[in-house]
């Protein structure tokens, strides 16, 4: 008897296998799984541990598991414990979440529980944050485009449609709060108050409802059998996608039209304001961003004009750390700005390291540069200066940097953008002289005879986010010279221009405005009036900030769709061995930021926008003190730019052509992922 019980549930189970391998799930398969137990209609003798067995089976340790281990820990007296508290979804998923290998969420009403390839980071949920967050499990099914199997449980209990509602910034969710009780704060017991709990009643808790029948009109849920379960699947990504594109015309998509349901229909109100200021914004990008002072202590070692690791002696101005952070559909990425003269790749990787930590934000997808002033602290210039860096300084920024990311990622909304380029003269020349015997000087005093005659920029390029209310909430500001106004021997902190420009534009803005200041192609571009002072730096701020605000009056605004960060480690063939450096692009919509490593000269602008064909490509430099990146050409006649590069990194004529022509190729794969 006991043998044909054996022989019967060996069977069983070899057909549970190939029905789950008839709907598509196999090794390396991720799965999101809403159940019935009861409706597979097996025999007593295969247990839902058995089910959750033949599961993992199935896709195996390279797939993923998740299954929904909600507790609605709405009371006191049942407070939400990760290990202890049982799940409320069913029998299958509480067998699932008390088997071996499974991590679980901490969300104290909707937690969910993987199994599996990377379960411990798809279960991972900062405390506090909301159950459905884009930030949440749910937005790593997103992310990751899971496939949402509904295993004999029909279509009504799909909870990625919450997730929908959270992430479209619905009225009736934003209102919803409810007090959730964990064991999860610190040591003690606690109340959360939640905000945007789905409360309520929805059309998708019935079994014919509006989103079941859109996504059948696109052909988007397959159906099979699992022993006597009927089973759909749909992929999260075109839910997500097709439904956000429903609402944005339908806003009550997931509101029921029985007039005499007076959940839905309180619900509705708002819904046309909604939709009037925008929708849901899926299809636009959303940024947020945020600022953080930054400046260091008196006696903190900084460089200081062109003199190397003195002690700090006055603080002249603060200088700040400013991030705008973007959010593309599910991905982020962030752009930092440090009013810092140097940084290098390594160490840049380790702030990297610190905002993914804090954030989840890829470090691929984080740009920080520098603004290149040279009167701040000296931290990532070890390449170049090794006998003066501030470690301490350094830990202290690392934090600085990630809550700062951390913040601008609390203020999201959907934005416009614009962009434009006007010729602004703050006084800068080309700081390589052309002598009457052809030889080229370094030009370092005001009666030096010839006057500067170089390649000169004089381009201001503006990017300009503006929020439905009208309102400039972030920019970027590009210009490429030196911010060198201080004499050289001042012991003095200051953001020099870049910091005036920044600053003046923040305080006429308001409403917490943050312009990010991207140093551009200046490696032979200085001040002509170096070393006159505040004074200077004064004058050259304002002025790029007045034509900043003046064009963001008359900017033509268009959403902004799209946005890509590239990043690529390159190994520099004209220089010496083993030198690698980073390169990056920021594309957004057709605006194109590339980032050149160091210090490149100006004239390898042109050449670079010839490679792209476009005048709305940016180069700039400034996330890798790699040392100067001069043209070819420039090699002939050698100055302090070109000796210092060969000093430090043998470079050889063609580096700066190589860097150039490598960011370009980056850009253009970059640009045929938008298309």
């Amino acid at each position: 008897m006991k043998s044909e019980l054996r022989k019967n549930k060996s069977s069983a189970v070899k057909q549970l296998l190939k029905d789950f391998e008839k709907l598509g799930i196999k090794k390396g398969s991720r799965v999101f799984i809403h159940s019935s137990f009861k409706s597979l209609g097996l025999s007593k003798d295969i247990s839902p541990e058995d089910v959750v067995g033949i599961l993992k089976k199935v896709v195996g340790p390279s797939g993923t598991i998740g299954m929904p281990t909600f507790t609605y820990s709405f009371s006191e007296d049942k407070r939400f414990n990760r290990e202890n508290s049982p799940s409320a979804t069913g029998i299958l998923t509480e067998a699932f979440r008390k088997s071996e290998g499974v991590f679980r969420s901490i969300s104290p009403s909707h937690s969910v529980a993987f199994w599996g390839c990377g379960a411990e980071y798809f279960a991972h949920l900062r405390y506090g944050i909301t159950p459905y967050n884009i930030r949440s499990p749910f937005g790593k099914l997103y992310e990751h485009d899971f496939t949402i199997v509904m295993l004999g449980c029909g279509l009504m209990p799909n909870s990625t449609l919450h997730a929908i509602e959270d992430w479209a910034d619905l009225p009736y969710c934003k209102n919803s709060v409810s007090t959730c009780y964990s064991a999860y704060s610190g040591t003690r017991d606690t109340g959360l108050p939640y905000p945007k709990m789905p409360l309520g009643h929805r059309d998708f808790y019935k079994e014919k409802s509006k989103y079941v029948s859109l996504m059948m009109r696109h052909g988007s849920i397959t159906s099979g059998k699992v022993a006597d379960a009927t089973v759909y699947c749909m992929k999260v990504r075109e839910l997500v996608d097709i439904c956000m594109k429903e609402l944005d015309k339908h806003p009550d998509l997931f509101l029921c039209d029985d007039p005499g349901c007076i959940s839905c229909h309180h619900n509705r109100l708002g819904l046309d304001e909604w939709k009037r200021r925008g929708g849901s914004g899926w299809e636009q990008v959303w940024i947020g961003a945020a600022k953080t002072c930054i400046t260091p202590g008196v006696g903190t070692y900084a460089n200081h004009g062109w003199s190397v690791g003195t002690p700090c002696e006055e603080v002249h101005d603060d200088i700040y750390c400013r991030v705008i952070v973007f959010k593309n559909k599910a991905e982020y990425s962030a752009l930092v700005s440090l009013e810092a003269l140097l940084i290098e790749a390594d160490l840049a990787g380790v702030y990297k390291k610190a905002v993914h930590e804090k954030t989840k934000i890829k470090p691929e997808n984080i740009i920080i540069c520098v603004t290149h002033t040279h009167y701040g602290p000296s931290f990532g210039t070890q390449r170049l200066y090794p006998e003066v860096q501030d470690e301490s300084y350094s830990n202290f920024l690392s934090q600085k940097i990630s809550g700062c990311v951390y913040d601008a990622m609390k203020n999201m909304e959907p934005v416009s953008v614009a962009f434009a380029i006007h010729n602004v003269d703050i006084g800068n020349i080309n700081r390589r002289v052309r002598m009457p015997d052809g030889s080229y000087m370094f030009y370092a005093n005001n009666s030096l005879s010839p006057k500067p005659n170089g390649k000169v920029s004089r381009e201001f390029a503006m990017v300009f986010f503006r929020n439905f209310q009208g309102d400039v909430k972030a920019g970027i500001a590009e210009y490429a010279c030196h911010p060198i106004f201080f004499p050289p021997a001042t012991a003095e902190i200051s953001g020099d221009y870049p910091g005036v420009l920044s600053a003046t534009v923040e305080k006429e803005q308001g409403n917490n405005a943050v312009i990010t200041f991207v140093q551009g192609a200046c490696g032979d571009q200085m001040p002509q009036h170096y070393g006159e002072g505040y004074k200077g730096a004064l004058t050259a701020g304002k002025k790029l900030a007045y034509a900043f605000l003046s064009e963001a009056i008359d900017a033509r605004y268009k959403p902004l769709k799209s946005v890509i960060v590239k990043t690529k480690m390159h190994k520099i063939a004209n220089a010496g061995k083993n030198v690698v450096t980073i390169i990056q692009a920021l594309v957004m919509n057709d605006i194109v930021f590339a980032f050149g490593s160091s210090e490149l000269f100006y004239g390898l602008v042109e050449r670079f926008r010839k490679k792209l064909g476009s005048k709305r490509a940016i180069l700039a430099g400034y996330i890798d003190s790699l040392s100067y990146l001069p043209e070819k050409k420039d090699f002939e006649y050698p100055t302090y730019e070109t000796k210092l590069c060969e000093k430090v990194i043998k470079a050889k004529p063609g580096i700066g052509e190589e860097i150039v022509d490598a960011c370009a190729d980056m850009v253009k794969n970059a640009e045929k992922r938008i298309r």
